[in-house]
């Protein structure tokens, strides 16, 4: 790929127009905003399974959203989530009417002796477009 920055009269105009866009997505502000994701205070139900088919034995333990972004999800709940395993999420279908989703803990923190705090990725963005939030 240097080859074609060594004589730049040759250079394709369709290519130097590809490289011109992609280092457009590389500045620093435009890096910024694909990579934010706002998130909003909300307070929803939430039941948590284990996202492996051979873990999903005995009901969903519940817990509730303290902030929700379409990538993201923070929870609190009465247990610990371990960080790097796969939840299955179902979100309060009143509120927010979506089917289950998929997340991988990134983080948990105790906030009390029975008190945690989970931050959680999602793997496909949440639509808020059918929520009543």
């Amino acid at each position: 790929m240097a080859a074609m920055f060594n004589d730049p009269e040759n250079l394709d105009p369709e290519a130097a127009y590809q490289l011109f866009e992609e280092l457009q997505l590389n500045q620093p502000a435009q890096v910024l905003e694909n990579k934010s994701d706002e998130e909003s205070a909300i307070r929803i139900a939430v039941k948590i399974a284990p996202g492996n088919a051979s873990e999903r034995e005995g009901p969903p333990d519940t817990a509730v959203t303290s902030k929700i972004g379409k990538l993201h999800v923070v929870i609190a709940c009465e247990f610990p989530l371990l960080v790097g395993d796969v939840y299955r999420l179902e979100f309060e279908r009143e509120r927010l009417d979506i089917g289950p989703v998929y997340a991988i803990c990134r983080r948990c923190r105790m906030l009390h002796e029975d008190k945690f705090e989970a931050r959680m990725s999602l793997f496909t963005a949440i639509d808020f477009s059918t929520s009543k939030l």
